[in-house]
Formats: C-alpha cells, sequence, structure tokens
C-alpha cells in the first residue's frame, strides 16, 4: 500500500480494500477503499464513507452516496456549503454547526 502522493495532478491516496484496511488508524488517516469504490476516513472510532459512487454494471459515476443517519458531529467551514440527500436522522449529541452565510441543502 502506497502512501499519500501530492503532485502537479492531484493527490494520490492510499488504497486498501475493506479487509486490508489498516489495523492501527490514526485520527484522520484517509485512503481509497476499492471494495466498496469510495474514500474513507478514521474518525478515532470508524471509518466513515465519502463521496462515493452507486455500483452497477458500468464504470460511470454518475451518482454520489451519502449516509442517511448522522452519528457524530460536523462543522461547515466558514465559506462553504454543503448538501445531503434525505431523509437525514440526526442521532442524540450529534450537532451540526452552519456557520453564518453558508448552507446545508437536503434534498
Amino acid at each position: 500500500m502506497a502512501g499519500t502522493t501530492i503532485g502537479a495532478n492531484g493527490i494520490l491516496l492510499s488504497n486498501w480494500t475493506t479487509s486490508t484496511r489498516p489495523t492501527s488508524p490514526v485520527l484522520g488517516q484517509m485512503g481509497y477503499n476499492s471494495t466498496l469504490y469510495n474514500v474513507e476516513t478514521w474518525n478515532g472510532s470508524g471509518w466513515t464513507l465519502g463521496g462515493g459512487s452507486a455500483t452497477g454494471g458500468g464504470t460511470d459515476t454518475v451518482f454520489v452516496i451519502n449516509s442517511q443517519t448522522i452519528t457524530t458531529s460536523y462543522t461547515i467551514p466558514t465559506g462553504k456549503s454543503a448538501s445531503s440527500t434525505g431523509p437525514i436522522t440526526i442521532n442524540s449529541g450529534a450537532t451540526i454547526t452552519i456557520p453564518s452565510g453558508s448552507r446545508w441543502v437536503i434534498l
């Protein structure tokens, strides 16, 4: 498994499968899971998915997938907006912070 590489052509993340994920991840560690066709990040207690696509017979990636349950608190960065497709459930104790001038749109 190669480390993260940054160059003129973008960022190349470490690549793993669900069964070969790092066994002792550190907070914020990120990589591409080729089993799930998704980027995932270690949040300190589990792997979170981000920006994946639906799977099917082809290689086109026209879908962006999001979870429907928010289990941990998030803050949208200042000057940024976010969107999700619902329904969305926010678990007890989790909060979403939306800075002034930013938006979170749920479709």
